[in-house]
C-alpha cells in the first residue's frame, strides 16, 4: 500500500500572471537601449510531454512549442510570436491568451515585420540576443556550451541549434544594430528567488521526499532495480508533479560505484545496499535527493560504518557553508572526516 502524508496530497499549482510580468519589468529595466529575444524551445520529436525552455517559461509561463518572446526596453512593450498549430489549440487561435499571460500575442509570420518596426525607432541601439547556450532541464548553461560544441564537431551529423540559426538570421536583419548576450541578465534575475518559486521549490523537495521514503519501505530482497524507481514515480505523479526531475538513478550491489547509473534492471540481493537518486519537476521547480538503505532492512557492521561516516561528512559540510566559503575548502571539510574515521581512500 502506497503510503501519503495528508499534508502532501497532490495540490493545485496556481497561475500567477503577475509574477512574470514583475520578472520581465526586472529585464526591462536592464535593456533601455534595445530589444530583447528569448525562444521557446523546439517541439520534441518523441512521446513525452512538452518542457518549455527555462528562459522562455521564466519570462512567460507559456508552454507552447517554437515560440518567440519579444521585449522592447525602449517602449516596455512584449510580444510573444507564435506558429499556427495545424491541429489547433495553440495560442495562433487563442483569443483569450493575451489577458491571460499578460502579452501580446501575435503571429509568427508577422515576426519580422514587428522587428522592423520596434528597431525603427533610433533610440533602440541594441539587440539582445541568447549568445550564450541556453540552459535545459538537464544542462546547467556551461554544460550546455560543451554540449552544442559536440553538436558541431559530430563528422557526419554536425549542425548549428535552432536558436544559433534564429540569432544569426535576427543579426542579419538588423546589421546596424549592436549585440549583446541577454544569457547573464537572465541568470542573473534568476539567481534570487522570489517567494513564488520558494513555494514551489520547498513543494518539489516535499514530493521527492515523500517519493523516496515509499521506495525505502517497499524495498526487498529479491525485487528489481526498477521496481525501486517504479515506486517513486507513482509518488511523484501521485502528488501532482509534472514529471521526474531527471532519470531515477537505482544501483545496487556492485553498480553502486556508478554514480550515473541508469539501466535498473539488475535484481537486488540480501545484504546488498541500493541507492536512489531522484528527483521531483514540480511546476518548472526541481528536487535532487540522494539516499543509501540496506535492501534487506538493516546495515552490515561495516556498512553502517561507512555510511555514517558519509553522513558525518555531509553534516560537517554543510555545517562549513558560509559566505567565502570555496569548493575545495568543502572537499578538504569531507577529506579530513575521512582520514579521521579511517577511509581516507575509500572516497
Amino acid at each position: 500500500m502506497i503510503f501519503l502524508p495528508a499534508a502532501l496530497t497532490a495540490q493545485d499549482s496556481t497561475f500567477d500572471k503577475r509574477e512574470y510580468a514583475a520578472r520581465r519589468e526586472r529585464l526591462l529595466e536592464r535593456i533601455k537601449d534595445g530589444v530583447a529575444f528569448v525562444f521557446a524551445a523546439e517541439e520534441h520529436p518523441y512521446n513525452v510531454r512538452f518542457r518549455q525552455a527555462p528562459d522562455f517559461y521564466y519570462l512567460t509561463g507559456i508552454e507552447q512549442a517554437g515560440a518567440v518572446l519579444m521585449m522592447n526596453g525602449v517602449t516596455k512593450t512584449v510580444s510573444v510570436f507564435v506558429l499556427h498549430s495545424p491541429g489547433g489549440g495553440g495560442l495562433h487561435d487563442d483569443t483569450t491568451a493575451s489577458a491571460r499571460y499578460g502579452v501580446t500575442v501575435r503571429p509568427m509570420e508577422n515576426f519580422f515585420l514587428n522587428l522592423g518596426f520596434a528597431t525603427g525607432s533610433p533610440d533602440v541601439r541594441a539587440l539582445y540576443l541568447p549568445l550564450t547556450a541556453p540552459d535545459d532541464q538537464l544542462h546547467a548553461r556551461f554544460e550546455s556550451r560543451l554540449f552544442v560544441a559536440g553538436l558541431r564537431d559530430h563528422p557526419l551529423l554536425g549542425r548549428t541549434t535552432a536558436v544559433e540559426q534564429a540569432v544569426d538570421r535576427i543579426r542579419a536583419a538588423e546589421p546596424k544594430l549592436a549585440v549583446v548576450d541577454v544569457s547573464p541578465l537572465l541568470e542573473d534575475l534568476r539567481w534570487v528567488k522570489t517567494p513564488y518559486e520558494i513555494t514551489r521549490l520547498r513543494r518539489a523537495g516535499q514530493i521527492g521526499a515523500a517519493a523516496v521514503a515509499e521506495a525505502m519501505r517497499g524495498t526487498r530482497p529479491g525485487m528489481y532495480e526498477y521496481e525501486i524507481a517504479a515506486a517513486a514515480q507513482y509518488v511523484n505523479t501521485r502528488m501532482g508533479a509534472r514529471g521526474d526531475a531527471f532519470l531515477p538513478i537505482v544501483p545496487s550491489g556492485p553498480n553502486a560505484p556508478n554514480v550515473h547509473y541508469e539501466a535498473n534492471t539488475r535484481r537486488m540481493l540480501a545484504g546488498e545496499v541500493v541507492y536512489l537518486d531522484y528527483g521531483s519537476d514540480y511546476d518548472y521547480y526541481e528536487s535532487d535527493i540522494t539516499r543509501v538503505w540496506p535492501i534487506s532492512g538493516k546495515f552490515s557492521a561495516e556498512q553502517e560504518k561507512m555510511y555514517r561516516c558519509v553522513l558525518e561528512a555531509s553534516k560537517a559540510i554543510i555545517a562549513s557553508m558560509k559566505p567565502g566559503t570555496t569548493i575545495p575548502m568543502m572537499q578538504a571539510t569531507a577529506e579530513s572526516v575521512y582520514t579521521r574515521l579511517g577511509y581516507k581512500d575509500a572516497f
